[in-house]
């Protein structure tokens, strides 16, 4: 891929998985420049100093996310701006806290439908996000196009099985949020089986969670340049979330060869097949979740099966290089 021609710049904030997105596209294209700025400052639409304006406008592209995607910038700049999520989804407020809703309705709304105005380009990391994008943003006939978000299959790969003097693992990835399905956890490992322990991060942001089970077992912060050690030393994912875009921990998840209970909402079954790679239950469903989680457990050969399907699956369609082929050209067509 020859990207000499190409000169694209981005600021994201750190401790998501956008972020990381933007990261494999900077570690992927050429003359793809990328700053971190602070997730909680980062909440604040057009937040970014005169710097940073200025540091934008001497790019031909920016990519942008939709807090920043309106700031002030010169008329020879072009903006592609990609949805990772869709916050501000009035149907779906449920997970959100007063605040939040505050927050999405008041601030966040108003900053998003001027972003989708004046960008050059829409992008929606998945069909259900691009979905809620041309329901709630006056896009007029302006197109959403779907890349789904990548990751590195070399590096999240399956290993072969060496030391089995362990408990099976159930493992949940993310910051330990109620749109996550954190709160789910401390009820399923009292549930689970002797022999069995549930293992969860916390997170991108290193948020410390307060639960305690002696099957629960907290592995703290991990560096994503070593997250996938975790999915090689587990057996399946647990990822009840409410809401999501396109998780990379999902995709990471499959890459790595693991069966996968998830919530069947949002963008999850546009990676999961339903019963072949794993189990989708209804956003909530504790029983139906404990259950499909159980039945994954006691059975080695579905729990092969469903990973080696999972792995094909996004060696296929969520590698990072298929994702850095579709922005190249993106990029391309407004250079």
């Amino acid at each position: 891929m020859s990207n000499s021609h190409l000169a694209v710049r981005s600021i994201m904030p750190s401790g998501n998985g956008a972020y990381i997105v933007h990261a494999e596209l900077a570690n992927t294209l050429g003359n793809y420049e990328l700053l971190a700025c602070n997730p909680y400052l980062g909440a604040i639409p057009s937040l970014p100093s005169p710097g940073l304006r200025k540091w934008l406008g001497q790019a031909p592209i920016v990519h942008l996310s939709p807090s920043y995607g309106h700031i002030p910038l010169p008329q020879c700049s072009s903006r592609v701006l990609t949805f990772h999520s869709f916050d501000i989804d009035p149907d779906d407020m449920e997970q959100a806290s007063t605040v939040q809703r505050f927050y999405y309705k008041n601030v966040l709304r108003h900053a998003v439908i001027a972003a989708t105005k004046s960008a050059n380009r829409l992008v929606a990391v998945s069909k259900f996000v691009a979905d809620c994008v041309r329901r709630h943003c006056p896009i007029d006939t302006k197109p959403v196009e779907v890349i789904y978000n990548g990751i590195d299959t070399q590096r999240f790969r399956p290993i072969k099985e060496v030391d089995r003097d362990r408990p099976l693992r159930v493992l949940f990835v993310g910051n330990p949020t109620r749109r996550k399905g954190f709160h789910l956890l401390a009820e399923l490992a009292a549930q689970l089986p002797n022999g069995v322990e549930l293992a969860f991060t916390s997170g991108l942001r290193d948020e410390q969670a307060k639960t305690a089970h002696k099957r629960l077992v907290s592995l703290g912060h991990v560096r994503y340049s070593e997250m996938h050690h975790l999915y090689q030393q587990a057996d399946i994912l647990l990822f009840p979330a409410y809401r999501e875009g396109c998780p990379l921990c999902v995709a990471e998840a499959m890459a790595s060869g693991l069966p996968i209970v998830s919530s069947n909402c949002s963008g999850i079954p546009e990676l999961i097949d339903e019963g072949c790679g794993g189990f989708l239950v209804a956003p909530g469903d504790f029983p139906s979740m404990l259950e499909r989680t159980r039945k994954l457990l006691a059975n080695a050969e579905l729990r092969k099966d469903m990973g080696d399907w999972n792995r094909a699956r996004a060696v296929r369609d969520f590698d990072r290089e298929r994702m850095a082929n579709e922005y190249h050209d993106l990029f391309v067509s407004l250079s």
